[in-house]
């Protein structure tokens, strides 16, 4: 990825409205979220270096005095540190707080679902299937405009659960829809970035639960599944991964340590009364 080009097709969308002393770290958190979209990890983490290489620029010119996107760090989702999530009862502490269907039902796709934000907005009629109750994903949105996925994997469709489908079929009532309308906004104009979220934060603060990131209920799907026991490869598959490593990179602290159960089923390779007491020995 050379630098002209994240310049061109990252920085300057993201940021061309905004003088470079009126960028916050929580900007600089949002894009983040925004990259992981439709980038990978690896090329994530290079836009990151090319936009605070721009600070420390504007440092040495002496127009800034701090680089925000330093004071941020560079994302590495493969520490513990990073991975944050709800649990199912966080996350129906939150939900219950929601009144508007829109954004309830957008929460709710998120979370049972684990479609990047990106994904769930460019979502139109035609992608949800509620005779399978399955969710058609092959497009998402970044800077406003609808585009292709991040990769080849993360096209994909995956199954939802009925209570979510319901929500979904509510919400196409309540609406007037045309299979290529949008699902999350009206007619062919998605809701905005900054309004989920708006409206992300405020219902967090209303729920009292933990504050996380949008992208992290990603990571609460992911973590739903693995507490339920589920294999890594459905995991990987419903997040659109390429391969499972990259998926057990990111959520292997969440998978349990299976030794203590391998050392259990030895222990019952001869029972208690066949073993030898060691303190014969001495």
């Amino acid at each position: 990825m050379k630098i002209e080009s994240v310049i061109r097709i990252h920085l300057k969308p993201q940021f061309e409205h905004k003088k470079i002393k009126d960028i916050l770290k929580r900007d600089i958190v949002r894009f983040h979220d925004d990259l992981l979209d439709i980038l990978s990890i690896g090329s994530v983490k290079k836009v990151h270096t090319v936009l605070s290489a721009v600070f420390n620029y504007a440092i040495k010119l002496e127009y800034l005095k701090l680089n925000v996107a330093r004071e941020v760090g560079n994302v590495d989702i493969k520490e513990n540190k990073q991975v944050q999530f709800w649990t199912i009862e966080e996350f129906k502490q939150f939900v219950q707080v929601i009144k508007e269907p829109m954004f309830q039902t957008f929460f709710m796709v998120l979370f049972y679902g684990g479609l990047r934000k990106g994904e769930a907005l460019a979502l139109t009629w035609k992608d949800i299937n509620f005779e399978s109750n399955t969710i058609n994903i092959d497009k998402t949105v970044y800077h406003g405009r609808v585009t292709s996925p991040k990769n080849e994997s993360s096209i994909r469709k995956i199954k939802m659960p009925q209570h979510t489908m319901n929500l979904l079929g509510e919400l196409k009532l309540m609406n007037k829809n045309k299979p290529d309308y949008v699902v999350f906004g009206e007619f062919y104009d998605h809701i905005a970035h900054t309004t989920v979220d708006r409206y992300f934060f405020y219902y967090i603060k209303e729920a009292e639960v933990k504050r996380i990131r949008i992208h992290d209920l990603r990571h609460s799907h992911a973590s739903y599944l693995i507490n339920q026991g589920n294999d890594i490869q459905i995991v990987s598959k419903r997040l659109g991964h390429a391969n499972t490593s990259t998926t057990y990179d990111i959520y292997a602290h969440l998978y349990p340590n299976k030794e203590d159960e391998a050392i259990a089923k030895m222990e019952d390779d001869f029972k208690p009364a066949q073993v030898v007491n060691m303190s014969d020995f001495k």
